[in-house]
Parts: structure tokens; C-alpha cells; sequence
């Protein structure tokens, strides 16, 4: 995986200033929601794939 870094320095500052809400960091619910999914971020791009056991989730298309 990708470390990463805020893509605009000053955000997260600026928003603790303003009182927002702080925002989760990407290492805390990548690692949070691993069990389940693989997140990337790559130039401010998340992949996200879901996985089960470490291998690919199938889905099944229900009919009616």
C-alpha cells in the first residue's frame, strides 16, 4: 500500500480553525476496514476492492 499524504498541507489546519470536524486520517480506516476491503490511494484517486479471506468477493446477480 501507499503512504500518503495530505494532498493540501494547510487542510487540516484550516479546518480545525474553522471548527469543522476532523476528517479520519486514510492510514486509520485503511487498517480499520481491512478485514474486508484493500484501499489505495494514489494521487488523490481511493481504489477500494472488496475481498474475503484475502481473495476476491464474488457477488451473484439476484433474479426475480
Amino acid at each position: 500500500m501507499s503512504t500518503h499524504m495530505d494532498e493540501r498541507p494547510n487542510a487540516r489546519a484550516d479546518e480545525k480553525r474553522l471548527g469543522f470536524v476532523s476528517r479520519p486520517r486514510f492510514e486509520d480506516y485503511r487498517e480499520k476496514y481491512a478485514t474486508h476491503f484493500k484501499l489505495e490511494r494514489r494521487n488523490g484517486i481511493l481504489q477500494v476492492q472488496m475481498h474475503t479471506a484475502g481473495a476476491l468477493a464474488l457477488r451473484e446477480a439476484l433474479t426475480a
